[in-house]
């Protein structure tokens, strides 16, 4: 039996720069949460549209169970309850956006 979100898999670009799975996986968020932006916003004047209501729910489970990977392996990605934290509060050894090397470790490593 078809998976019926066979259609609406999400496809990262095959001709992608090198750079770290981190990295990757976080590409791979954004997109996603991009998708999600963009087929909500047009199911706000479609709410009928029950092919983009299955595309919605398809790319929403996807983007979870990416989101899930990503702080089961490199941590917290949202605060204020939207992310456990085992073992330590992980949030104070990651780096912020605004400091330098910001998704480079991994690059200087390799």
């Amino acid at each position: 039996m078809p998976n019926e979100y066979e259609s609406c898999k999400y496809r990262s670009k095959e001709s992608a720069p090198v750079v770290s799975q981190k990295q990757h996986l976080m590409q791979q968020i954004a997109e996603c949460e991009f998708i999600c932006i963009d087929i909500n916003l047009f199911l706000d004047t479609h709410p009928d549209d029950q092919h983009a209501l299955a595309d919605y729910n398809c790319y929403a489970e996807q983007l979870a169970a990416l989101k899930e990977l990503y702080v089961k392996n490199y941590g917290p990605l949202a605060n204020f309850g939207n992310s456990v934290s085992r073992g330590e509060w992980k949030w104070v050894h990651a780096d912020w956006p605004w400091q330098d090397g910001h998704n480079m470790e991994e690059e200087e490593e390799e």
